[in-house]
């Protein structure tokens, strides 16, 4: 599974790339949109580069939630035709994404008491890797690695930090229900967690 495109993220979506620190400016600059099938475009885009997507509920208190009926984000799609379907019922869906194979994401969320620095602290300092900064504005992203060999569990990962093998995330450039501001992609290129740091934050699950 390749990034949204060569460089790591749909063209035309998003600020230009960021580097992975503790520094980043996570402040999205939003300018709207005249066309109103951006959204449709946008998901094209990532199912052409081989990313399953979904419509998601734009607002309300089920924002976020898949709009199809169960299994729900299990009929991610990469089909055309369906795509095109589900966003023309649904022209402001946000776009859901599963963790696609290989792949890994960690999702910090502040709201919580997540952050990059805590997520560092364990693993040291991440390398550049392909991310999305939520719209939300307040510093949460998700970060995709390659995923390493072995099963994975996330009780080491510090409070507000989750690890996603499966499930799925919102991804660019959804528009947050809270801020009315969209998700952006981050840095470029899928990159691996070194071994060594991988396993400060996530070990092999017990054998029963």
């Amino acid at each position: 599974m390749r990034p949204p495109d060569s460089e790591g993220r749909p063209a035309g979506n998003g600020p230009a790339p960021k580097t992975l620190s503790s520094s980043t400016d996570v402040t999205p600059v939003y300018t709207a949109p005249a066309d109103p099938t951006w959204l449709l475009d946008a998901a094209l885009d990532l199912a052409a580069a081989g990313w399953r997507v979904f419509p998601c509920r734009p607002s309300g208190p089920a924002a976020k939630a898949p709009l199809l009926p169960a299994p729900g984000h299990h009929l991610a799609s990469t089909d055309t035709d369906r795509i095109i379907q589900w966003w023309t019922q649904w022209p402001t869906a946000m776009i859901g994404a599963p963790v696609p194979l290989g792949l890994l994401a960690l999702d910090i969320d502040p709201r919580n008491g997540g952050t990059l620095d805590a997520l560092e602290d364990v693993l040291g300092p991440l390398p550049e890797t392909s991310m999305v900064l939520s719209g939300r504005g307040d510093g949460g992203m998700h970060l995709y690695y390659l995923r390493p060999p072995g099963v994975l569990v996330s009780t080491r990962l510090p409070a507000g930090v989750d690890l996603k093998l499966s499930g799925y995330c919102i991804v660019p450039p959804s528009i947050h229900p809270a801020s009315g501001m969209p998700y952006t992609w981050g840095a470029r290129r899928l990159r691996t967690c070194r071994p060594g740091r991988s396993k400060s934050c996530a070990r092999p699950s017990d054998q029963r």
